[in-house]
C-alpha cells in the first residue's frame, strides 16, 4: 500500500533527502517549505505523487491550506514514520 508522507522542510538537508527517497520509492509526498520555489523542481520530477505547498508551522492559515489541499487529492492520512 502507498504511504502519504508530510515532510516540512523540504528545500534542503535531511528533510530533502528523505522526501526525494520516498518519492524514488513510488510513496505520495506533499513537500513543503516556507519558499516552495525551493521545491518545486523536484515535485516536477514526480507530478502524481508529489504536492507542494508553503507552510511555516507558526501561521494557522497554513495549516488550514495544507489540509485542504490534502483533501483534494485524496490524502486522509500522513504517515508518521512508526510501524
Amino acid at each position: 500500500m502507498k504511504r502519504t508522507w508530510l515532510i516540512t522542510g523540504c528545500s534542503s538537508g535531511l528533510e530533502r533527502g528523505i522526501a526525494e527517497a520516498a518519492l524514488r520509492h513510488g510513496e505520495n509526498v506533499a513537500l513543503t517549505a516556507r519558499n516552495p520555489k525551493t521545491i518545486w523542481e523536484l515535485a516536477a520530477q514526480y507530478p502524481e505523487q508529489a504536492m507542494t505547498l508553503r507552510l511555516n508551522l507558526q501561521e494557522r492559515e497554513s495549516m488550514r491550506k495544507l489540509r485542504k489541499r490534502s483533501w483534494r487529492r485524496g490524502w486522509r492520512k500522513f504517515e508518521n514514520g512508526k510501524k
